[in-house]
């Protein structure tokens, strides 16, 4: 009993072995990696082109970056928030720049304002 049943598994793999080998691959069905299917693309932002996979202004009175991802724009706020002003200092952001030189401050003194 246990030597045909033995018999019998070989030969059942045997022929599942030769059935998966005799399989034809169609030739537009070619394996391959999911993002490389996609082409990159760029983004664009207020009339700015960001690259794909790169990081770039927007353009934006918030001072936002972005990231391109195929097409899709992903924003990047800036790391750090507005100090507290106090007796000494006022902090103010600083203008006409680029994303992210737009993330910093300008630290004046109080009694210069006045």
């Amino acid at each position: 009993m246990k030597v045909s049943a033995a018999v019998l598994l070989l030969l059942l793999s045997v022929i599942l072995s030769e059935c998966q080998r005799s399989k034809v691959r169609d030739p537009n069905c070619a394996p391959k990696r999911y993002p490389d299917l996609l082409k990159p693309t760029n983004c664009t932002s207020n009339n700015k082109t960001i690259r794909h996979g790169k990081t770039g202004d927007t353009g934006s009175a918030g001072c936002l970056g972005a990231y391109c991802w195929y097409g899709h724009l992903i924003t990047i706020p800036c790391p750090f928030g507005k100090p507290k002003n106090n007796e000494i200092y006022t902090y103010t952001r600083r203008k006409n720049l680029t994303w992210p030189s737009c993330c910093y401050w300008t630290r004046r003194c109080t009694s210069e304002q006045e």
